[in-house]
């Protein structure tokens, strides 16, 4: 015999949110000792070296100066997690609010 149980539709979807939150945490997380190049950034987001640059300036992206040339690279996991989209937003906020 089965046992059914009702669930609320916010409730599942808090669930189903937190699981794939998890797991997405455990597959960036791989990446954390991996760095990679400002221009490498560039290139996976099919964005110029100097918006990823402009986006570090604002504090918005985490830089770490690991190279032994004194260029500064970005944990993998970082990267990946990157949306240019809600960057410039935060980074118009930002612009503006210094303003006032």
């Amino acid at each position: 015999m089965e046992n059914l149980h009702l669930v609320k539709e916010d409730e599942l979807n808090s669930v189903i949110d937190r699981a794939v939150s998890d797991r997405m945490k455990a597959e960036y997380n791989k990446f954390y000792n991996t760095f990679i190049t400002i221009d490498g950034v560039a290139s996976m987001h099919n964005v110029s070296r100097q918006t990823v640059i402009n986006y570090i300036k604002g504090g918005m992206i985490p830089i770490e100066n690991r190279s032994e040339y004194g260029k500064y690279q970005i944990r993998m996991s970082d990267a990946l997690k990157l949306n240019f989209s809600e960057l410039k937003i935060r980074l118009k906020i930002k612009n503006k609010n210094k303003k006032l």
